[in-house]
């Protein structure tokens, strides 16, 4: 039959267009009933499919187990209100849900923010506490060439107390004291009690509130020294800085029974997670500046993270964030207060110095070797024992 005198029904009419192809337009021409059933049901599922996938869903047609898992998925988008949300909203609701854990802590949102939360993807753009409470932009420990926004001492006091009030003991300790510290910050800015040791420092002060010395921390002297100042056993926060024997000098405090709720603690991170590595003190120790050592060894300092978390790990601490070359711990129980962030030292030590933006660039660490080092590079995909053997040599 001639196209021009062919006549069919509306329905022909609107699968003919909708189908266009030579062999299903012959078919279509002989009128055949089971024809425009096949046709419509495969016109309808392609319609279905077609729907689905602009709304974001993707089928896996190559494993079939993925697809009740799929329909759990859609059935609690739907639940949730979030099947048609667009990206923009998703953002939107994302930035709401995190302006709610800022004011009360991750603890105290609903159930139904928390669910939505890690549904729509949100945690994705969170990689340090800093980021999931909104700290502004800083000079990381007064450092003008390097920058961070991970969360300070002050903030993350006042946050943690916003899941479990009045909880931190308010006195700190700085050992290293001669510049500024989060530590120094709380005792400056929050009206905390606390102790500072460096030997920089003019001299001894005693007071009701804060005190001071000059004397060298040594792990021998750190007993007489908590009982001479009236360190508590219990304090709110511990700073570590004193670039050399700074685990020995911290096991030493633990072993006193002096215990933080926080620990802020400067840490040698050209050494992988795989690595324990400390520098062990010595009676003819002789602390000079890092810079003014022999080359190769002036990565020969403090400990390694994974060194400090052997330490901690067993007594009740977690790891929750590494800014640059300083790891925050905190008391197990207060770990949850910041939802799921990441808590596991290969990831922290990634996101906080391997691969955070700005290692090879910004000024106050690509201009110190012992930061610096290019071995640390190689070092990341090496096995540990490996790596154990080249610091051997370099420490003979």
């Amino acid at each position: 039959m001639h196209p021009s005198n062919y006549q069919g029904n509306r329905y022909t009419d609107i699968i003919w267009t909708l189908f266009p192809f030579p062999v299903i337009s012959k078919m279509m021409r002989k009128k055949s009933f089971i024809v425009y059933i096949m046709v419509g049901v495969i016109s309808i599922l392609g319609l279905y499919i077609m729907i689905d996938m602009m709304l974001g869903n993707t089928w896996n047609y190559g494993d079939t187990k993925m697809l009740p898992k799929y329909r759990l998925d859609r059935s609690r988008e739907r639940e949730l209100g979030l099947d048609l949300i667009s990206d923009a909203d998703k953002q939107f609701k994302c930035f709401e849900i995190q302006k709610d854990i800022k004011k009360s802590s991750w603890n105290n949102i609903s159930d139904h923010s928390k669910t939505a939360w890690q549904h729509l993807g949100c945690q994705k753009n969170i990689t340090h506490p800093g980021e999931l409470i909104g700290q502004t932009v800083r000079h990381f420990e007064g450092h003008a060439g390097s920058l961070s926004n991970h969360i300070s001492g002050v903030n993350l006091v006042k946050y943690i107390e916003t899941a479990y009030p009045l909880s931190i003991e308010k006195y700190s300790v700085d050992i290293g004291a001669a510049g500024a510290s989060d530590a120094t910050e709380l005792m400056a800015r929050a009206g905390w009690k606390g102790f500072q040791s460096d030997g920089r420092l003019g001299k001894d002060y005693i007071s009701r509130r804060i005190n001071k010395t000059n004397q060298i921390m040594i792990p021998q002297a750190v007993h007489n020294i908590s009982q001479k100042y009236s360190i508590p056993k219990r304090i709110g926060y511990m700073k570590v800085d004193i670039d050399s024997y700074d685990w020995d000098v911290l096991k030493a405090f633990l072993d006193a029974g002096v215990y933080a709720d926080i620990y802020d603690l400067e840490f040698n991170p050209v050494f992988p997670p795989s690595v324990h590595y400390h520098m062990n003190y010595s009676a003819d120790f002789v602390w000079t500046l890092l810079a003014t050592r022999p080359k190769e060894k002036q990565i020969l300092y403090g400990a390694s993270l994974r060194a400090y978390h052997d330490l901690l790990a067993p007594l009740g601490y977690t790891l929750i964030d590494v800014d640059w070359y300083n790891a925050v711990f905190v008391r197990d129980k207060y770990a949850d207060t910041f939802g799921p962030i990441p808590t596991d030292i290969d990831t922290v030590w990634r996101l906080g110095w391997f691969e955070r933006a700005g290692r090879h660039t910004q000024r106050d660490l690509v201009t110190k070797y012992w930061l610096n080092y290019p071995r640390q590079e190689v070092w990341a995909t090496m096995e540990a024992s490996e790596i154990v053997k080249e610091l051997k040599q370099i420490m003979e």
